[in-house]
């Protein structure tokens, strides 16, 4: 196996990349570069590697290589790891680089996730359902009798969860993330990007000082408390002012609307200006 991998610049542009979390995204290029990966795409990588290796907990490991195999980006199981997307960015005819792409395929005995990739390179589908997947004449009747429960009946686990587990956690993770999307933080100046400029500032300074950041569902309360702030002649440059008087006060400002109550106290205990005395007119003798 080579001592490199090629990693495209436009990588982090991805856009299946930009929706991952950083850690997602960490565990992703690591089976890209890791030393045991083939330019085949398909190699051997037991489970406590990956966890020692990249230093991930391993519930986390889990929990991310089904959401890739969700999203059809590798295969897992059986030890044995499939990156779809290997062998295309290493694509190279040359006959020695052919000739190690098959001897690396062979080196994988018969699996789940070695079928799966045999059918893909015939005929381009990504298929989860391993069963339905024939095998191919290259694949020794020795190798599809190692699949048999052994003569006690007990089953071989695999170093992740069953097939059926995975997809019980696949469908509760997506149910979860669309529930957290409506509570997801957003940017601000994307939440609010059709508003005037200055409620935009307004919240964006809001959003500093306080260290919090608008949801989705909270975008409404947020744009109409910001411009009665604004309507009371609140601006940025008030609202760090108005905040520390709110923690001494011991009172929570979720949103830029808890200012105006306390804005309005501290306005009402300014002392008022006193009135300009006229000066008295000196005449000329």
């Amino acid at each position: 196996m080579a001592g490199y991998r090629q990693v495209h610049t436009q990588f982090w542009k991805d856009e299946y990349i930009i929706e991952l979390e950083p850690l997602e995204r960490y565990l992703y290029l690591y089976f890209f570069t890791n030393e045991l990966s083939s330019i085949s795409g398909i190699y051997k990588l037991p489970l406590k590697v990956i966890v020692n290796e990249t230093g991930l907990e391993k519930v986390f490991v889990q929990e991310a290589i089904a959401k890739f195999q969700n999203d059809k980006k590798i295969a897992y199981g059986d030890s044995v790891v499939w990156v779809v997307n290997m062998e295309k960015y290493h694509h190279n005819a040359s006959d020695r680089t052919q000739k190690k792409v098959t001897a690396d395929v062979d080196l994988i005995s018969d699996c789940g996730v070695k079928r799966m990739y045999l059918y893909h390179k015939e005929t381009g589908i990504y298929s989860i359902d391993t069963v339905s997947i024939p095998c191919t004449q290259r694949e020794s009747k020795k190798e599809i009798e190692s699949e048999k429960p052994s003569p006690d009946g007990e089953k071989v686990e695999d170093d992740l969860r069953t097939a059926d587990d995975i997809r019980r956690g696949i469908a509760e993770r997506a149910a979860a993330k669309a529930q957290a999307d409506q509570f997801k933080p957003a940017q601000v100046a994307d939440v609010f990007e059709k508003w005037p400029v200055d409620v935009i500032d307004f919240c964006r300074e809001f959003s500093r000082i306080r260290g919090i950041k608008p949801t989705v569902s909270q975008k409404t309360d947020w744009i109409q408390g910001a411009r009665e702030c604004i309507g009371l002649n609140m601006r940025p440059p008030d609202i760090n002012g108005v905040v520390h008087w709110m923690v001494d006060k011991e009172r929570d400002c979720p949103r830029p609307g808890s200012l105006i109550k306390a804005w309005q106290e501290i306005s009402a205990k300014k002392p008022a200006q006193p009135a300009q005395q006229e000066r008295p007119v000196q005449r000329r003798a």
